[in-house]
């Protein structure tokens, strides 16, 4: 397969960022290499840390992008002028910097630094799934799988000055099988115009940040047609821009909300970190005593 790239220099100010993000994704579609949602979204999400990084932290000028695709291997480079190397920060818990590396390495199936002859060469490279592998061809189900259920959840959410329903505690189940880590993500809406609980619509498990956000992403690409303007604009407001910060938060294993208001309708999507557990009864394991007590909620 012939090579496809693309390069292009800017200059290195905090508002290039954006500009050269969206730049190099029109390019990399304008390939028609039957890339994946996925894999241009992650590089979207590479290409926006590592020219991030040489901004902040290179201290020059410019900094120039090259992407190639050569068969099934993407590379993304970005190039400046210092010969500083980037070293990973150590980040406490509520700190909103110092993770690039840290989610450039979790993204990329490998990266790294080569010095230049005018600076350095920070890297990152994606392996293109195969057919097979194509996580858009076998999306997440709609429901909580047959064989597994979620065992941790993370705490209650707000949107928008609304309190959710917080998610039940889970039951501890004595040597259960190993928990599987993954993300919880549930589709509420709520009527403004009545003081009620927002309503559930949909939930799904995925097992990965792409997986999860995903989701809300063909949800909205979906709707959109039929929102009015001022819907359609916070939807696609998301799907430019807000799904980097979603991606990024999740990668960080934090809880997101994602919501659009359709007249007076809200519509909140929720995604968080959670551990899904083997289903104790469909592993030899004993319920505990509450679990027989458990009478489900009349509806009306």
């Amino acid at each position: 397969m012939a090579m496809q790239q693309l390069s292009f220099s800017v200059p290195a100010t905090p508002t290039a960022v954006t500009a050269v993000r969206r730049r190099a994704v029109a390019g990399i579609r304008g390939w028609r290499a039957q890339l994946d949602e996925d894999t241009v979204h992650t590089a979207e999400l590479l290409i926006s840390e590592l020219v991030t990084n040489a901004v902040q932290h290179a201290g020059t000028d410019r900094v120039a992008l090259l992407v190639q695709l050569t068969g099934r291997l993407l590379r993304i480079e970005v190039h400046d002028a210092s010969p500083d190397l980037p070293r990973p920060g150590h980040p406490d818990l509520n700190s909103e910097n110092g993770r690039g590396l840290h989610l450039i390495e979790a993204l990329a199936a490998s990266h790294g630094t080569d010095p230049t002859e005018t600076g350095k060469c920070c890297w990152a490279e994606l392996t293109l799934p195969t057919p097979a592998d194509r996580p858009d061809l076998h999306p997440p189900s709609t429901t909580v799988r047959h064989n597994e259920a979620s065992a941790a959840c993370a705490p209650a959410r707000s949107v928008e000055g609304t309190h959710l329903p917080p998610p039940r505690s889970p039951t501890k189940i004595p040597d259960a099988p190993a928990l599987r880590a993954g993300y919880w993500c549930e589709c509420w809406t709520e009527d403004l115009d009545v003081q009620r609980r927002p309503a559930p619509l949909a939930s799904v498990d995925a097992y990965s940040a792409a997986q999860a956000d995903r989701w809300v992403a063909v949800a909205l690409r979906t709707i959109t047609p039929a929102l009015d303007s001022q819907a359609s604009d916070e939807a696609w407001d998301w799907l430019y821009e807000g799904r980097i910060e979603t991606r990024r938060a999740l990668l960080r294993a934090k809880p997101c909300t994602v919501s659009i208001t359709q007249g007076r309708t809200r519509i909140t999507w929720t995604i968080r970190p959670v551990l899904f557990a083997p289903l104790a009864h469909r592993n030899g394991v004993e319920l505990p005593s509450c679990a027989y007590d458990f009478k489900p909620c009349a509806t009306d």
